[in-house]
């Protein structure tokens, strides 16, 4: 039943129930746009307000500025014109189909149904606001930075793909679970919510933008779905996350830097052969007890485990890897023994420091000395650390700045590998072009690196003999990386 106000004359009338919400003593305004002030003159006690009818940005800012008590705001039957006229919050001009940027900032508004039209959201709109939850269709676009940021009484988020922009729901801490769509999840989308423990839909992300759930202390899983393509950088850095198993993501999935640095409950991490791993990608995560780095990564990256225990840390450097980065196992005070693969050529500076559990490293597979950056073992016993040699490579061990310090061990019937090619795979140069040859796999990928472990070429080429031109290519020992499609890779260090 319907109660005629005593302003009838103003087109304004009290509805019970509303569309949308359930709130007593609504004013219903059929509108023109810029007529709302007029309608709801005197009005500002109004806490429930159903508008209908066509609006600009004028009428938007009028219920923002004027109308303290509203609570809820309906304008699912609106459409927004617009604006062209007296400068209105420092601008003449406001585009149609858009809420304002910064409109409902630090409103007492605790809930709102959006035009069914297409409409987009600008830059802070509803930020600071009283809002208790958000649900964004196919047709409202919060594609504004910060839209709902600060909402210290969100609870609940539902958005379509691509519905919710960069930091969206940023500092929202009351916000305890989220409903997304799918696609790419923008940067920084729920940066700083602590309260934030379930995430439903996450199986159909494609990209994960960065620092997309940094701070999110609650969030203990997350499904890391077979279409992932890309972690941005610190995407989960300090969130809740007991383990990251990404076994089903796409072989090249991209993982950036410092994504899930400082998670203190984490404690395994699963990556794809091909993943490209960031620097500091596992940094601080004082958990963490096993990992393993992509056997086509060619480096571990600077930082990459730096303060992680790493118990079980014998994959983190896997056959292929030419370089282990700067500070990149600094701390890993669980791993009793290394073993380093027949391709590493270098080891950055303080690598390994503070590894104080450590027994042993076994250097059998190397036929040369790896160079060395600043004090990789600093924090070390080397003299009670075993270091295993060949017999041929024990006078150039023992003759090197740092590794002579430790205590070089040959082991027995220990000899070094030839310093050749595998059968299977063949290397050689034409010029300035590194031609590969295989005489009973198709070559799958092939993987170039320099000495410092830099990635110069990733190609597919599905091929027995592939052709890559090095003209460009500064220095001249190169490690190729080549996935075979029978089975497994070959490693060759060729010089050019």
């Amino acid at each position: 039943m319907q109660i005629k106000h005593k302003a009838m004359r103003l087109g304004l009338f009290l509805s019970i129930t509303l569309t949308g919400f359930a709130v007593a003593g609504a004013v219903e305004v059929s509108c023109s746009p810029g007529s709302l002030g007029a309608q709801l003159r005197g009005q500002s006690g109004v806490d429930g307000l159903v508008v209908s009818g066509k609006i600009d940005a004028s009428d938007l800012f009028f219920i923002a500025d004027s109308l303290p008590s509203l609570r809820s705001l309906d304008l699912s039957s609106a459409s927004i014109v617009a604006y062209d006229g007296e400068p209105l919050h420092g601008h003449i001009q406001y585009p149609a189909a858009t809420v304002p940027a910064g409109c409902f900032m630090g409103a007492p508004l605790e809930n709102v149904v959006f035009p069914a039209e297409t409409t987009t959201l600008a830059d802070g709109a509803f930020a600071g606001s009283r809002l208790r939850s958000v649900v964004l269709d196919t047709h409202t676009r919060a594609t504004g930075f910060g839209v709902f940021a600060s909402c210290i009484q969100l609870c609940e988020a539902d958005f379509a793909e691509g519905a919710a922009g960069d930091y969206a729901f940023a500092g929202c801490v009351a916000l305890e679970k989220a409903t997304v769509g799918g696609g790419t999840l923008a940067a920084g989308v729920f940066s700083g919510c602590s309260a934030l423990e379930r995430i439903h839909g996450g199986g159909n992300i494609t990209s994960v933008g960065g620092r997309a759930f940094e701070g999110c202390g609650a969030l203990e899983s997350f499904d890391f779905g077979a279409g992932l393509r890309t972690v941005g950088e610190s995407a989960f850095a300090g969130s809740g996350l007991r383990a990251a198993d990404m076994g089903l993501c796409p072989t090249d999935i991209s993982i950036g830097g410092w994504a899930f640095a400082g998670c203190p409950s984490l404690e395994s991490v699963a990556v794809p052969s091909g993943a490209v791993l960031g620097e500091g990608a596992f940094f601080g995560c004082t958990a963490l007890e096993s990992a393993e780095v992509p056997s086509g990564a060619g480096a571990v990256p600077d930082y990459a485990f730096a303060g992680a225990p790493l118990r079980n840390g014998s994959g983190v450097i896997p056959d292929g890897i030419v370089h282990i980065g700067a500070y990149a196992l600094r701390g890993a005070t669980g791993m009793r023994t290394v073993k380093l693969p027949a391709s590493l050529i270098s080891v950055s500076d303080y690598a390994m420091e503070n590894m104080d559990g450590l027994a042993s490293i076994d250097a059998v597979a190397l036929d040369a000395v790896p160079a060395t950056g600043t004090e990789v073992w600093r924090g070390v016993e080397q003299g009670a650390v075993e270091l295993y040699t060949t017999t041929q490579t024990s006078t150039l061990f023992a003759g090197a700045p740092q590794w002579s310090d430790f205590k070089i061990t040959v082991e027995a019937g220990a000899t070094s590998p030839e310093a050749v090619a595998p059968e299977r795979l063949k290397a050689w140069f034409e010029g300035d072009v590194l031609v590969l040859s295989s005489q009973v796999d198709e070559i799958a990928g092939v993987r170039v690196f320099n000495a410092a472990g830099m990635l110069l070429a990733d190609v597919e080429p599905a091929s027995s003999t592939v052709r890559i031109f090095t003209t460009n290519t500064p220095g001249a020992l190169f490690i190729v990386n080549a996935t075979m499609a029978g089975s497994g890779t070959e490693t060759i260090k060729i010089t050019r």
